[in-house]
């Protein structure tokens, strides 16, 4: 468990993979900001109820049928470190890695340096997606610019965006654009100023300037956040599907889809776990407090989702905590089947999270610490023709890709 814990915050989770729209067609102003609280849909609504027992296991060879590493080599940038979202479009893989490098790199499909942003810590990115359509990387910064570029890292429009924010996916059905704040908004305000306690604010905000969409969705109380925060050490997960974008409320296990042709929310799956308690009054439950009671006592018998996510035509592939160990489901749509358990990697034995799929791959991120720590452990065992090229890849001490090509 503190293998898991450790991976999800201290990396501060590589998944966020995000997509947009060319920002130069955007722009706010205040009074755009007050926006409509629609009802959410439910009447489409899958329950999935995952029976799952302590001892219940699922071989990664079950799901998965080879694997490649792609070793990103970033030719002497000694500073990156850390993969904190990953895309990858026309044979190149876009990382963004926030805290070490600072910058966003290009990487060909086989890993080798291509291109790079600057570096600096005013203008350090925090995020950034892919408008895959034109072949543009649109790039959020900490100044509050957004910068739009083509693949060659060419500047094509720079625009300012004024929102408290820890990710957005832009939906190409309807140019929508959907925004998780990261910390609370007064929207009653001439300014976007973080709210003040005892106001009403949300969690998720849906702008369509040309079909005048300025939705709000997941009201709370602010009093319950004195610190401004929102869930700090839980980011909320985008995943694009077939031009549907599911959005992953871990603690109350929901998964909801923005129906574009609708301009609607929707809640799409409704995750149900038999013999588990329920969080009460989770909305009240700040990231520190979270991960406080996750480590204590008190989470023995509760199961919740963690943020990821992947859905297939045929899938819906999601991660759980059951108490204090990490499970996956497999959700089978043909059947309604699920298969359940702990994620045993019988093919090259480091343990791994499945956080993401590039074309038919599940995606995992390997550095080179988690590495040296297993194999000091496992020294007197075999474990393969795999994990001795691991153990080759690991010396260049930069991140690791893992292609699982998937079975289902």
């Amino acid at each position: 468990m503190s293998h898991i814990l450790k991976s999800i915050t201290s990396k501060k989770e590589y998944f966020f993979k995000i997509s947009f729209f060319v920002v130069s067609i955007f722009s706010f102003s205040c009074s755009d900001h007050i926006g409509k609280t629609p009802d959410i849909v439910s009447d489409r609504k899958i329950d999935i109820t995952v029976y799952a027992k302590k001892t219940d296991s699922i071989p990664l060879s079950k799901i998965v049928s080879e694997v490649k590493f792609v070793q990103f080599d970033s030719s002497g940038e000694t500073s990156f470190e850390k993969i904190d979202e990953l895309d990858y479009d026309d044979s190149r893989y876009f990382v963004l890695d926030k805290d070490y490098a600072k910058r966003l790199i290009i990487f060909d499909s086989n890993g080798k340096l291509i291109k790079q942003t600057a570096s600096g810590q005013k203008n350090s990115p925090i995020a950034f997606c892919l408008d895959k359509t034109n072949n543009h990387i649109i790039i959020a910064y900490k100044n509050q610019k957004i910068n739009t570029y083509d693949y060659d890292l060419n500047l094509i429009g720079q625009d300012s965006l004024y929102l408290f924010y820890r990710s957005l996916m832009f939906s190409p059905k309807d140019s929508t654009i959907l925004f998780n704040f990261s910390k609370m908004i007064n929207f009653k305000t001439k300014e976007l100023a973080v709210g003040e306690r005892k106001e009403i604010s949300y969690e998720l905000y849906a702008y369509n300037k040309n079909a005048n969409i300025k939705n709000l969705y997941f009201p709370f109380s602010l009093d319950k956040f004195p610190q401004g925060s929102l869930y700090p050490e839980i980011p909320r997960s985008f995943y694009n599907y077939n031009d549907t974008i599911l959005y992953v409320k871990p603690l109350d296990n929901s998964i909801y889809a923005w129906n574009g042709g609708k301009h609607q929310f929707e809640l799409r799956y409704s995750i149900r776990f038999p013999n588990s308690k329920i969080l009460e009054d989770i909305d009240s439950i700040s990231g520190k407090t979270f991960f406080d009671f996750l480590n204590s006592n008190s989470s023995d018998g509760y199961s919740f989702l963690v943020k990821d996510a992947i859905e297939t035509d045929k899938i819906l592939f999601f991660n759980f905590f059951k108490e204090k160990e990490l499970f996956t489901n497999v959700y089978l749509k043909n059947t309604g089947y699920s298969i359940s358990g702990k994620l045993i990697n019988d093919i090259y034995h480091l343990p791994i999270l499945i956080s993401d799929k590039i074309q038919d791959n599940f995606i995992s991120i390997i550095y080179p610490g988690q590495i040296e720590e297993f194999h000091k452990n496992r020294k007197q065992e075999l474990l393969g023709e795999i994990f001795d090229k691991l153990l080759v890849l690991k010396n260049k001490k930069k991140p690791i890709l893992c292609l699982q090509k998937s079975k289902i």
